[in-house]
């Protein structure tokens, strides 16, 4: 606890502690951005529903395009901060996206870029993340299924298909993003 109290005063008070601006400016140095990017796999997933329609009990053709619209596609950002000439921390954050049936949490992405200079002119670099949360939640609907079977809860999109309603919603999306886990080696060599 002291000392974050330490830190904290040097970051916010710095004629107290006179060094707060020079980490910041280190910091900030040592950090680039090497990836930025809008949509994701789960995001292609989600619109690619879009332009598909149900036909109702009553021959309606209705669409579902608006239940998987959004307004903003998850943007997703990371850095490297440059620890010392071998060692980085990989970082990054994703905003999330959010549909009338559905939702991508924010995620937060942490890892490590480690390099080995080894034989000769050679280099042994490994990379490895992980990514925090960011999982695609699909919602339910409620369809009346008249007087046979009354109102239940249902994969929106399989309302209309002849599986019973509580079959549908095991399809409902509940997936963590593909690349959640990522590891590589890789080794390069100069001639």
């Amino acid at each position: 606890m002291r000392y974050l109290t330490v830190f904290l005063l040097c970051f916010f008070f710095p004629p107290l502690g006179g060094f707060a601006s020079v980490r910041a400016f280190d910091f900030l140095e040592a950090t680039h951005l090497v990836d930025l990017r809008q949509g994701s796999s789960l995001s292609a997933r989600v619109s690619g529903l879009q332009k598909y329609s149900y036909e109702s009990a009553y021959g309606l053709t209705l669409p579902v395009g608006r239940w998987y619209a959004t307004h903003w596609v998850d943007v997703q950002v990371s850095f490297l901060t440059q620890i010392n000439r071998d060692l980085g921390v990989i970082w990054g954050v994703s905003t999330g996206e959010k549909g009338e049936k559905y939702a991508i949490a924010p995620s937060f992405k942490l890892g490590l870029l480690y390099g080995i200079r080894s034989w000769g002119k050679g280099r042994l670099t490994i990379k490895a993340y992980h990514v925090f949360s960011g999982a695609l939640r699909e919602k339910t609907c409620s369809a009346d299924y008249g007087e046979i079977a009354g109102v239940r809860e249902v994969n929106c999109r399989l309302a209309a298909s002849p599986m019973a309603p509580e079959e549908t919603l095991r399809f409902n999306f509940n997936e963590k993003p593909e690349d959640r886990n990522f590891i590589s080696i890789e080794y390069r060599k100069e001639f």
